[in-house]
């Protein structure tokens, strides 16, 4: 991999700030957060133009959450259409099918609800419920939802948060997701807590300074209706 400029600058933030606006969930109710996670499971090394088309493909054949278990197959044959098309489907799909059994008996669901409706006073202690509870969601997919959400204080470490560490003299070890996953547990809060630093040097929130990271590099210039400004 060439050598990369890792200083970031104004354009950069606010280009960290239009990913933001664009993943934001802004009509927060019981389907958008369904789909939220979804969407969050769906994420997991894939890239984003790709992800973007399964997230337009699930709304266009119209995903609603299962209200009890005896309507999971049919939400999850409708999902796996879309699914099979991803990196890693098989994968992805056992994850999905874990998820929505856990979302029929879970009441988490609704804390994260009536959280993020409010003051968003909860969401480390709701990550590491997730992380607990739901199968399939670990720190970075957690993050990644409750960002979305409005939890700007919380990082959905990616590979390229991992090489601006590198980069910057950190001892990381860079995942490929195949034989080396990413950072996990105590290792991710860490880390988590070094970007942070680095987010306050330039006074944004956390989240925002990952996307200013992630859309500087990433493909996300390349989709469709997201141009770097």
């Amino acid at each position: 991999m060439k050598n990369l400029d890792w200083e970031i600058n104004s354009r950069d933030l606010e280009n960290g700030l239009r990913v933001y606006l664009e993943e934001k969930v802004n009509h927060l109710d019981e389907h958008s957060l369904f789909s939220s996670f979804i969407y969050s499971i769906l994420s997991a090394a894939e890239n984003y133009k790709k992800l973007k088309k399964l997230e337009a493909q699930l709304k266009e054949i119209g995903i609603t959450p299962p209200k009890n278990v005896g309507e999971i197959e049919v939400v999850a044959s409708k999902i796996e259409e879309v699914v099979k098309k991803s990196r890693f489907p098989n994968r992805k799909i056992r994850r999905i099918r874990k998820f929505l059994r856990w979302w029929c008996n879970s009441n988490l669901p609704f804390e994260i609800l009536k959280d993020s409706k409010t003051k968003r006073e909860r969401g480390e202690e709701l990550r590491e419920l997730l992380v607990k509870e739901c199968p399939g969601i670990g720190y970075k997919t957690a993050s990644l939802l409750l960002v979305k959400l409005g939890y700007l204080n919380l990082i959905p470490i990616d590979v390229w948060s991992m090489r601006f560490l590198k980069a910057n003299g950190y001892p990381v070890k860079l995942p490929d997701y195949k034989k080396v996953s990413g950072p996990k547990g105590k290792e991710y809060l860490k880390l988590e807590e070094i970007l942070r630093e680095n987010a306050s040097k330039y006074s944004v929130p956390p989240a925002i300074f990952q996307f200013a990271l992630w859309s500087k590099y990433s493909s996300w210039g390349e989709t469709k209706g997201s141009k770097k400004v």
